[in-house]
């Protein structure tokens, strides 16, 4: 039953995406899916996520995670 809603699922999405004439929509994902493809690692939310907590779990003073949060653009 699962495999059956996910073949219907990626049938109407197709379709959908097929239907979409707007020249806008198009552009919009072609630069998202471009953007996707060109996005490094150390640029990704879980990544600066987990660095963020690993610095306020090392450091104890505030003037060090202070200059950890500079470090990571927050």
């Amino acid at each position: 039953m699962l495999l059956l809603c996910r073949v219907q699922a990626s049938w109407r999405g197709y379709r959908v995406r097929r239907q979409i004439k707007d020249k806008k929509v198009h552009e919009v994902r072609k630069k998202v899916q471009e953007a996707m493809r060109n996005v490094k690692e150390e640029n990704k939310l879980y990544y600066r996520t987990s660095l963020a907590l690993d610095f306020l779990l090392t450091y104890r003073q505030l003037s060090q995670m202070l200059q950890a949060l500079i470090h990571l653009g927050l």
